[in-house]
Order: structure tokens, then C-alpha cells, then sequence
């Protein structure tokens, strides 16, 4: 039996995830020095940003493609399909899963094909992400 799939094993592809990216910015009460002085002429451990010299800027979640993340090849390791149930001669199909493997991690991370998830290029994915994007910020502005 052959069964068409979107990917094959050992195929690159980029998936998208949603997530927050966090910015950094130097902490403008010590200037990322982690440390102010006061008016005794005494240097403090800054009370803004805890000593760091840096700041997190949560973003809202947004889409972006997992590569951004990653500097390794990610690739499909294998694909199954998920079952419902058998009933004598006749099976349902659920779903096509994808593995997909980081190169130099052992994680994996599973991925349903009916999600859209996974990209055979970068640009597809990044296009992708920035559609989703639009999608957010129009239904955050009702």
C-alpha cells in the first residue's frame, strides 16, 4: 500500500511553533552596570533590574518558525499513522504524525500533519508565521 505524504523520513523541514520571544535591553536606572549610586556616595546592588544590567521584555505570543530558535538542521526522523479504531476489514485513519529530530538534541517533538506545522522551506514557513500574525493582531484589535 503507498500512502502519499507531504515530507519524508530524513527530509529537512522547518515547523512553526507559538511562543513568547522575550527581548533583553540594558536597564536604563544603572545603565547595565547592575549597580547605582546614591546620594551617600555609596554604590547598591540596582533595585530595577536585580544587580543584572539587563531587562526582559516579554512579546505576546506570536508564530514563528522553530528555526529562529535553533541554529541545528531539523529533519523528519519517522511518520505514523494514528488510529481510531478497526473495525473488522475497514480502518480509520486518524491522523499522520511527524517526528521530527533536532540534530545535536535527543528531544523530539511530534507534529500532526492535519496543524500545518511543518514547512518544506524556511520562506513557506516564514510566510506562514507572519499570515498567522495578522490573523492575531487583527482579532486583538476587536
Amino acid at each position: 500500500m503507498k500512502i502519499d505524504t507531504k515530507f519524508e523520513i530524513g527530509q529537512n523541514v522547518f515547523p512553526i511553533v507559538k511562543k513568547n520571544k522575550r527581548e533583553d535591553y540594558i536597564c536604563p536606572a544603572c545603565s547595565g552596570k547592575g549597580v547605582v549610586k546614591l546620594e551617600d556616595g555609596l554604590f547598591y546592588d540596582c533595585p530595577k533590574c536585580e544587580a543584572v544590567g539587563r531587562l526582559r521584555n516579554p512579546v505576546p505570543s506570536k508564530w514563528y518558525p522553530l528555526a529562529d530558535f535553533l541554529e541545528e538542521e531539523i529533519f523528519i526522523r519517522k511518520m505514523y499513522f494514528e488510529v481510531i479504531s478497526t473495525k473488522e476489514d475497514c480502518v480509520k485513519v486518524s491522523k499522520l504524525v511527524y517526528h521530527i529530530n533536532i540534530a545535536s538534541q535527543y528531544n523530539r517533538l511530534e507534529f500532526y500533519d492535519n496543524k500545518n506545522l511543518i514547512y518544506a522551506t524556511l520562506e513557506e514557513a516564514q510566510f506562514e508565521c507572519d499570515e498567522r500574525n495578522k490573523e492575531n493582531e487583527s482579532t486583538e484589535l476587536v
